[in-house]
């Protein structure tokens, strides 16, 4: 408040400048100022609450919003198109494993002590 106080000249240097017509024309200016910030948060979390609800693939709603489209649209990008985290985390783990399998003890604590061509430093 005390920045639109200042704004308005209602405040100066610290002190308070009383002048009724000033005040009132202020305090006017101020709920307008308030109204408008509130009907645009109200606008924006509407829209937040219909992307959140949409039928439609998640992340092609939220590119639209800033004017772009996805030019291919990855399989399963989101819980719309059939995303599962536990299945992504399930595919991710069985990958890791994988590929610690067929590396030697050495190979797997290099990796695990980040020791290797792209980490070490000269």
């Amino acid at each position: 408040m005390n920045f639109h106080f200042e704004s308005h000249g209602m405040i100066k240097n610290g002190e308070i400048l009383f002048d009724e017509a000033q005040w009132k024309e202020a305090l006017k200016a101020i709920n307008e100022f308030s109204s408008n910030r509130t009907a645009i948060k109200r606008k924006q979390l509407n829209e937040m609450i219909d992307w959140l609800h949409s039928k439609t693939c998640l992340r092609v709603k939220l590119y639209e919003g800033f004017g772009q489209s996805i030019r291919r649209r990855e399989s399963q990008c989101c819980s719309n198109c059939g995303f599962s985290f536990k299945r992504w985390l399930r595919e991710s783990f069985q990958m890791e494993t994988q590929e610690l399998e067929k590396s030697n003890w050495q190979e797997q604590l290099k990796t695990l002590l980040l020791i290797g061509d792209k980490d070490e430093t000269s």
